[in-house]
């Protein structure tokens, strides 16, 4: 998070996209990254077993994003973790991948105690083609649990069903909804394609906290339009970084590679001021755009990024070694 940091974005001129193009990568990039697979297993494969319960989501969100299919069995056993947050990430990661071998302790998971699990495990198990269970994630939309709400309108999002966009406009409307639970809905509205919410998601890219223009790009970019695509564009020139580089990560996802020029500047000159936390999130942010914009220049930068002192930086050049590998 990015916080106590107030900002005004400035105007600027952005040019419309003629057409959208999807999974741009360099064939160079795509080199780079095939030989730096292993270690990305590796590193991914060990973060699966590390004592600290983020790191084991992280490394489960690197495996769903990156598709490696053969550390399914070791996410599968994380769906009896004993943190709230691994099994809802091993359930999503089962559903995303349609990992057929965990339906069993899907089932069992519909049973958790804890409401989120249950959400991720009833999507789970739609994925996999049994939808009798997604009525635990609408009927959650208006749960008063603010994390609850949130994630009900998350996981209503990836569904990808049209006629849930009633349910999510509830939610990001009704005064008893949170922040939170309204910027999710907000995000899930634009993923289902929904256009009439493009004048919300500009107001969040105009916001002066940069928290809410990164929630912002990200939903916008889930429009897929050339005009929310040229609205993203105009952040590469944000004051804060971490908005380029989340603007530069978006554009990367529909083949617009622009943001190169952001990453590179962070990595060959910002990167030399920065310490600590700020420096371990802005080079993971880094990492997950060059998995995204997929030129040689920047795959260049994945051998330092793997071998970094922050394990939560090497699961991101991970998972960008994972996308530029597909």
């Amino acid at each position: 998070m990015i916080n106590k940091i107030f900002t005004v974005l400035t105007a600027g001129i952005v040019i419309l996209y003629p057409c959208l193009s999807f999974g741009r990568v360099d064939k160079a990039a795509g080199q780079i990254a095939e030989s730096l697979l292993p270690q990305a297993v590796e590193i991914t494969r060990t973060a699966l077993s590390n004592s600290e319960s983020r790191v084991r989501t992280n490394a489960i969100e690197a495996v769903s994003a990156g598709q490696r299919h053969e550390l399914m069995p070791q996410v599968s056993s994380l769906l009896k973790d004993n943190i709230v947050p691994v099994r809802f990430a091993a359930a999503l990661a089962a559903g995303d991948l349609k990992y057929t071998e965990a339906k069993d302790k899907l089932q069992v998971l519909l049973q958790d105690q804890n409401l989120n699990v249950a959400m991720a495990a009833a999507y789970a198990l739609a994925r996999l083609g049994d939808d009798r269970y997604v009525g635990i994630i609408t009927k959650s939309a208006k749960n008063p649990d603010e994390t609850v709400r949130a994630n009900s309108a998350l996981l209503i999002g990836k569904l990808g069903k049209t006629d849930n966009l009633p349910l999510l406009y509830w939610i990001k409307d009704t005064d008893s909804s949170s922040y939170r639970s309204r910027f999710q809905a907000t995000e899930s509205i634009a993923m289902l394609g929904d256009q009439k919410i493009y004048q919300k998601v500009w107001t969040m890219i105009l916001s002066t906290h940069p928290d809410d223009r990164i929630i912002g790009i990200r939903a916008m970019a889930g429009l897929k339009t050339p005009e929310a695509l040229s609205a993203v564009a105009g952040l590469l020139s944000d004051p804060i970084i971490e908005v380029r580089l989340a603007a530069a990560e978006q554009l990367g996802k529909y083949g617009d590679q622009s943001g190169e020029i952001v990453v590179l500047e962070y990595l060959e000159n910002g990167a030399k001021k920065d310490t600590g936390y700020v420096l371990d999130r802005r080079l993971s942010l880094s990492a997950l755009a060059i998995g995204n914009i997929g030129t040689e220049k920047l795959a260049k930068y994945l051998p330092d990024l793997l071998k970094n002192q922050s394990i939560y930086v090497n699961l991101a050049a991970a998972k960008a070694v994972f996308l530029l590998s597909q």
